[in-house]
């Protein structure tokens, strides 16, 4: 496939395996963020979710069924 042939719904297609995100090895930044967000691997940023910090929490996003989105202060959707 030729880079003008791939589309952005070939790119959002893409999903990193369950058991790679359990894994201890180290990830590229575009799979930890995704092993991140479907709530397979601990959070490390400064969200807020109800008053407390998630740091080291394994919580889900919004896109994947859990409590957590919105904007980085946790405030938004």
């Amino acid at each position: 496939m030729r880079f003008h042939e791939i589309t952005n719904e070939d790119l959002e297609e893409r999903f990193v395996a369950t058991h790679v995100c359990k894994s201890p090895k180290h990830l590229g930044n575009s799979d930890q963020s995704q092993c991140v967000a479907r709530g397979l691997r601990p959070r490390h940023d400064k969200k807020v979710l109800k008053g407390k910090q998630v740091y080291g929490k394994k919580i889900k996003h919004v896109k994947y069924g859990g409590p957590l989105g919105g904007d980085r202060n946790g405030k938004g959707k």
